[in-house]
């Protein structure tokens, strides 16, 4: 009998260890239940609101303009591939004496190959006039035909700079309208 007796005690022993952790877990369900459904409820809440589907609309559209202005450059990109060009670096003065003696005509330094070795008045005339050397570098004849083409390109390069800081305004407002709302 005293064999019955422990097993009976053991069995409502875990009764009630079973009834201590059902109630345990009944009082820490709410503690763990609620955060979990307040998250899902503002989600579902927030997703629907104006103010995100206004954010939404906004990055859509962010998106839409990006990828226009991009196809836009691969168009600039590849419509003027036929112009032909004479490379001769950019124009510096470069004063290598030791005592920074004013020199005239040529500067002797060693230059990178694409570093045109001319002369100070060569510079200075290019700087003055730099129409005339664009001409006569990129082989552009100066007339009526050739100036419009030239006019059009810059235009069309100009939009394209142009849309690059419309859409770094649109992102910096879509950024800054996101942050004040919150």
């Amino acid at each position: 009998m005293k064999k019955n007796n422990n097993s009976t005690l053991k069995i409502i022993l875990l009764i009630i260890g079973l009834i201590y952790l059902a109630t345990f877990a009944i009082a820490l369900l709410p503690i763990l239940i609620i955060p979990v459904l307040a998250v899902l409820i503002y989600a579902r809440v927030y997703f629907k609101s104006e103010k995100f589907q206004s954010l939404k609309s906004s990055i859509a559209d962010y998106i839409t303009d990006c990828n226009e202005l991009n196809a836009h450059i691969n168009d600039l990109r590849s419509s003027y591939v036929d112009i032909h060009k004479t490379d001769y670096g950019e124009a510096s003065y470069t004063n290598i004496s030791k005592n920074s003696f004013k020199k005239m005509g040529i500067t002797n330094a060693k230059y990178a190959p694409t570093i045109y070795d001319c002369s100070l008045q060569v510079c200075d005339s290019a700087r003055k006039q730099p129409f005339k050397y664009i001409c006569k570098y990129f082989n552009i004849k100066p007339n009526e035909e050739s100036l419009e083409q030239f006019e059009e390109i810059l235009n069309d390069f100009t939009a394209a700079e142009e849309g690059k800081e419309i859409s770094k305004r649109k992102h910096d407002e879509i950024i800054n309208l996101n942050y004040s709302r919150q």
